[in-house]
């Protein structure tokens, strides 16, 4: 009664004398207000999977767009793989190739394994959450693994660029994407935002670390070849 104004109480009252129980038409008490807070908590609830899946299919053109250059970028790797295939093959070399050709072909696999789960037709985003984080986790654990392949090697020294794109910009983008999956349980749409960047940020690793393998084997693999083969000839 005390958060009306005089009029309305003398209403009140007047009204209880007459009816009791009886309230003006736009009162609500406390506990009607916080009845009423929880309805809409709980719609909002029951409406959050259509919502969520709503603003997942928001990003279908992204992904078809980030997916189709993914596949498209796995078929040059082949073409790529196919024109050095004559040069003369060693252990090393080998080992240098799981250790730095390999990831390309895993990051664009897993960006164009993304833009197909980003894409389906999901009844909630738990399940692709779920993908999420498989694939977030399981990248984690591959740079690691790529580490110890690039310390492995002996045929190649690695520079400081080569250890930020073939090991720590992957593992930032695979443990983004793990952590948003645990972050769709808060806000689904900065875990859409997230995942998208992460995408982004492994197929342009992806490119950069194609193409400067392409150039490693263009110029200097062929320069070096060129010498021992003249020193052979000496």
């Amino acid at each position: 009664m005390k958060y009306y104004r005089m009029g309305t109480q003398c209403r009140v009252w007047t009204n209880r004398r007459e009816n009791p129980g009886a309230m003006p038409a736009g009162y609500r008490p406390n506990s009607a207000n916080r009845s009423s807070n929880r309805e809409r908590l709980g719609n909002w609830r029951r409406k959050g999977p259509d919502h969520a899946m709503t603003a997942l299919a928001g990003w279908e053109n992204f992904y078809v767009i980030v997916g189709s250059s993914a596949g498209a970028l796995i078929g040059l790797q082949f073409v790529v793989i196919t024109l050095i295939a004559n040069t003369p093959i060693t252990r090393d070399h080998g080992q240098a190739g799981a250790a730095f050709a390999t990831p390309t072909i895993v990051h664009f696999a897993a960006v164009l394994l993304l833009a197909g789960a980003q894409t389906a037709p999901w009844p909630g985003v738990r399940l692709v959450a779920v993908v999420w984080g498989l694939l977030g986790l399981s990248g984690m654990v591959y740079e690691i693994m790529v580490a110890r392949r690039m310390r492995a090697q002996k045929i190649y020294a690695p520079v400081p660029e080569d250890w930020l794109f073939h090991l720590l910009l992957p593992f930032a983008a695979y443990a983004a994407i793990a952590a948003s999956a645990f972050l769709t349980r808060l806000t689904i749409r900065t875990a859409l935002f997230i995942i998208g960047a992460a995408v982004l940020l492994l197929l342009f690793v992806g490119i950069h670390n194609a193409w400067d393998a392409v150039t490693y084997h263009v110029f200097s693999k062929k320069q070096e070849d060129k010498q021992v083969k003249q020193k052979t000839n000496d």
